[in-house]
């Protein structure tokens, strides 16, 4: 039968193309992931012989989920005592400040009274940062001076005379890894505040620099010998898919994942779950 007009066209059978398991099992380790995680993978598919790459897609995805179900947490703000004191600590160029404005920033939307207190003073060009954010978004932020007292900066802050606050956010130091002098800075300002308020609720977050890979192990582990770390905060996740290493530090130490930052912008803060987690790790494109 001749379809007159159409000779240019070309009917075909489109087969889905055979998945190459050595190139999924590299990409799949490229991601940072465990290597038990990748092995369930690996063998689930091969034993069901899956081709297509949806099944595929799903079949990673809810072994990812099934592997982080125990880490991820909603943060709750304690009402009971006010102020509910939140302290943001991590290493110098983790995101830290940035994460302070955008967290402020949403409990003040989500209808909190709530301000910011910066003792990063040891950071080159923080105050800057400092500035440059609170002009951006109006926050009621306050910095400290290199020249204050710290003694006196804390009593000032969270004297409950100087306002009744439902959250009060800290942006800590920076700490410089292997610095010891850093984090004992950190620590005596936790104590300060922890001395001011002692029944208060008290909450340190470590902010995990999505792009630091097997680093992060090794900088919690640094901070945990001196600070207690109640839970963590992912930031530049819009940066790289590569969090494997830090899904690995929050279950090896357990310290539950409680936000994720994605952008510059103040509104680019996210509750987390599993599934955004997953599908933020390993994308369709990842098996073009």
């Amino acid at each position: 039968m001749a379809f007159h007009g159409l000779s240019f066209l070309n009917f075909t059978k489109v087969n889905n193309p055979v998945i190459d398991i050595s190139k999924l099992k590299s990409i799949l380790q490229n991601k940072d992931l465990e290597n038990f995680l990748i092995d369930g993978i690996i063998k689930e598919i091969e034993e069901l012989k899956i081709q297509n790459n949806n099944s595929i897609l799903k079949i990673i995805h809810q072994h990812i989920i099934n592997y982080i179900k125990s880490t991820i947490h909603f943060f709750e703000i304690d009402n009971n005592i006010t102020p509910h004191i939140i302290t943001l600590c991590g290493v110098n160029g983790s995101g830290k400040t940035a994460t302070s404005f955008k967290m402020c920033n949403l409990l003040l939307n989500l209808g909190y009274k709530a301000k910011l207190v910066s003792c990063d003073i040891i950071r080159p060009g923080a105050k800057y940062q400092f500035e440059d954010l609170q002009q951006k978004t109006n926050i009621e932020s306050y910095y400290k001076d290199p020249d204050e007292d710290i003694f006196d900066f804390i009593n000032k802050q969270f004297n409950k005379k100087h306002g009744n606050y439902d959250v009060v956010i800290l942006d800590s130091p920076g700490i410089v890894m292997g610095n010891k002098v850093t984090i004992d800075y950190v620590s005596l300002i936790i104590n300060l505040i922890k001395d001011t308020l002692p029944q208060n609720k008290f909450s340190t977050l470590f902010v995990a620099d999505a792009n630091m890979g097997a680093d992060i192990l090794s900088q919690i582990l640094f901070i945990k010998n001196s600070i207690d770390l109640d839970g963590m905060f992912i930031s530049k996740m819009e940066t790289t898919s590569r969090i494997g290493q830090i899904l690995r530090a929050s279950k090896k130490f357990d310290i539950p994942i409680y936000g994720i930052g994605n952008g510059i912008n103040m509104e680019n803060i996210e509750e987390v779950s599993e599934e955004k987690i997953a599908h933020h790790i390993f994308k369709e494109d990842d098996l073009l």
